[in-house]
């Protein structure tokens, strides 16, 4: 039917209209789904919306079923086709596309050796610790954007902030997002950030912070360093501190007492 359509409108026309139609339902289904989930947060009813379309589907092809019965009967004439000997496009066109499928093929099999590969192995990521003042905020207040970025990460991750919250902010400013606050006290905060990630299970871990209070947890657990450890912190952990939020920054240059700060430990 498709191919008789094409032939009386125009095989362009035929094949662009198929193709906006196809493309319409493909994005219209998933944004009715979207509307419902948003508006009601029930997948069941998400799914019974989609059957409306599936039965006016249905009801389109039996129509059409019934009113050309026999669709090979709509074509006059069936052209005949030389099946002796291909030309050299058509094998270099096979060639291509051989290749082609080739790569989607083996990358899942490379893919999945890259497991065995130091560096490369799999990880279980369950929770994600962050210093508060000079990495989330400044002067206490949290930076722009932050807030969006942790109700992102808090739905695949739990979210920790661990500060000694020298501006006595961090309880209001993180009173909107989900996440476990621990204020800290006393002169040896580097080691109770430390032993906090030992609990947790450093494996499983994605520290962020700067200054000295996170030396060790950055060192330890994330190997991302400063200057004045630069020989052991590889190469492409390192990145300049220009164009980054001021309080990070500023945080760094406290650390490494440094007027041109190059890394700001994080991960």
């Amino acid at each position: 039917m498709l191919s008789f359509a094409g032939r009386r409108m125009g095989r362009g026309w035929g094949f662009a209209l198929h193709e906006a139609l196809d493309q319409t339902g493909a994005t219209v289904g998933p944004l009715i789904v979207a509307a419902v989930m948003y508006l009601r947060s029930d997948y069941r009813l998400s799914f019974a919306v989609l059957l409306v379309p599936a039965l006016i589907s249905l009801a389109v092809l039996l129509a059409a079923r019934a009113s050309y019965p026999r669709p090979r009967d709509l074509e006059s004439k069936t052209p005949q086709m030389d099946m002796h000997g291909y030309a050299k496009p058509f094998w270099l066109y096979l060639a291509a596309t051989a290749c082609i499928a080739a790569g989607f093929a083996d990358y899942p099999l490379i893919a999945y050796h890259f497991g065995n590969i130091p560096g490369f192995g799999k990880l279980n990521i369950r929770h994600l610790v962050s210093d508060f003042t000079g990495t989330l905020s400044i002067d206490g207040c949290l930076l722009p954007g932050v807030q969006d970025m942790l109700a992102e990460v808090e739905r695949i991750l739990d979210v920790h902030v661990l500060t000694a919250d020298t501006f006595r902010k961090a309880h209001a400013e993180l009173k909107g997002v989900e996440c476990s606050l621990t204020i800290l006290s006393g002169a040896d905060i580097d080691r109770q950030k430390e032993r906090y990630i030992q609990d947790l299970g450093p494996e499983q871990v994605i520290a962020i912070g700067n200054g000295a209070n996170d030396r060790l947890i950055l060192a330890r657990h994330c190997r991302h360093r400063g200057r004045g450890v630069r020989r052991e912190c590889p190469r492409e952990c390192r990145y300049r501190g220009r164009g980054h939020p001021r309080g990070i920054v500023a945080a760094a240059e406290s650390a490494t007492n440094r007027r041109d700060p190059e890394v700001i430990g994080s991960a």
